[in-house]
């Protein structure tokens, strides 16, 4: 029974009792309904007050009965007041007792700090590729939709060295700062970097004059996003063919399998102390090797003698099926191939949990372009469809459609 229909009963109980009591006092005793009201409300605390009412036989027997019974209404009600109060609660300690124990079993994960919207597609892409993270972010609403479906967050300052040591920092593999200034990605990166020197720090800047700042402060990847995006529409205006094959991480464009992956070789690897013509990769697996980065030399289609070593990285082309085939040999103890130990949640259940979300975001999309259009001068010409969005794992599915319903309720 759900919480609402508790209260709801609860309350037609206690209206029952009231009235049952106020029509035998009016009936028996003819007494007026204020005073027969009186006599009700005291049937649910008959003790505790001198009794100043003058019963009949009939009476006294009446409200002997329904004393009784407006005890155990009383009961009844509190009980199921009590045990809603006490369920709400249990249940929030249990899901911080239970985000608690995952972000302490964290192991080589990815903690992402800012919840802009670059942390929809960040968060979309970690759950495909299955890789562990937890986000952090000021917005304790942002966080509790987070923690509501599963996904490890954390609410205060990504530059808290309090904060960061309960994400875990210390056993993360990388982190990503993605606020919307400069200022606290530089705060985050400086923080991070003293607390765990060996990890990999990615972190998006809007002003390219601050390029310089990150990279002395120990940023081991600078994104300038105002120039990353200037770039690709460059590309999409003098390049139209090629930026329609491939989406800007290397992805093809929906409708075509093939993407480009990053993969380093560890030991065990099939590959290592091989030369590329004697290990037949192309033959195996179908994928094609297209660059090897070894350090700061970086080989284009290497040649078929090159030797393999371990800690090399290599830009690998192929469908996903070939891709995959390629990482169980080059990659056997990759974690994209296992589920997510750090996030707790399967394909499957992602799937079962969020079925809905097309339906919902399609008319989220349907009220913003309704009201742009609203907005909008006329003109002789057709404006460009709405391109459908890019799908996305299950897991937030839901949340964007949320967040795609708040943006069109301020467009109107």
């Amino acid at each position: 029974m759900s919480r609402l229909m508790k209260i709801i009963k609860s309350l037609i109980l206690l209206a029952i009792h009231l009235a049952m009591c106020m029509l035998g006092y009016t009936l028996i005793e003819k007494w007026a309904p204020l005073t027969a009201f009186r006599a009700a409300i005291h049937t649910l605390f008959p003790f505790g007050y001198v009794n100043i009412y003058m019963f009949s036989q009939v009476g006294f027997k009446f409200n002997t009965v329904m004393s009784i019974l407006g005890i155990g209404v009383l009961i009844y009600v509190i009980s199921n007041v009590a045990s809603l109060i006490m369920e709400g609660r249990l249940k929030s300690l249990l899901k911080v007792g239970q985000m608690d124990k995952k972000i302490s079993r964290l192991k080589s994960h990815y903690i992402i700090c800012g919840a802009g919207e670059i942390c929809w597609f960040i968060m979309g892409e970690f759950l495909e590729a299955n890789l562990p993270f937890i986000v952090i972010d000021k917005n304790q609403e942002f966080i509790d939709e987070l923690t509501e479906k599963g996904i490890m967050a954390l609410k205060g300052d990504s530059s808290d060295n309090k904060i960061l040591e309960a994400a875990g920092i210390k056993h993360a593999k990388g982190l990503l700062a993605i606020h919307s200034t400069d200022l606290e990605n530089l705060l985050t990166v400086m923080s991070s970097r003293q607390m765990n020197p060996d990890m990999r720090i990615i972190a998006a800047v809007t002003d390219n004059a601050n390029c310089a700042k990150f990279k002395r402060f120990g940023t081991d990847t600078i994104i300038p996003v105002s120039e990353v995006t200037g770039r690709r529409i460059a590309a999409a205006a003098v390049h139209p063919t090629v930026t329609s094959f491939f989406d800007i991480d290397g992805r093809a464009e929906e409708g075509i399998s093939g993407s480009v992956i990053e993969v380093e070789l560890e030991q065990g690897s099939y590959l290592v102390d091989r030369p590329q013509k004697s290990s037949n990769m192309l033959s195996k697996t179908g994928a094609t090797i297209l660059c090897l980065i070894r350090g700061d030399e970086i080989q284009v289609n290497p040649g078929l003698n090159e030797r393999f070593r371990e800690k090399d990285r290599l830009l690998v082309f192929g469908t996903i099926a070939q891709i995959n085939e390629f990482k169980k040999l080059a990659c056997p103890g990759d974690s994209a191939s296992k589920e997510a130990s750090g996030l707790g949640l399967s394909r499957e259940s992602l799937g079962s949990l969020f079925g809905k979300w097309q339906r919902r975001a399609k008319r989220s999309i349907n009220n913003i372009s309704k009201s742009v259009k609203r907005r909008a001068p006329k003109s002789g010409h057709r404006g460009a469809r709405m391109k459908k969005p890019a799908e996305r794992p299950r897991v937030l599915e839901e949340l964007y459609a949320a967040r795609l319903r708040k943006a069109g309720r301020g467009e109107e």
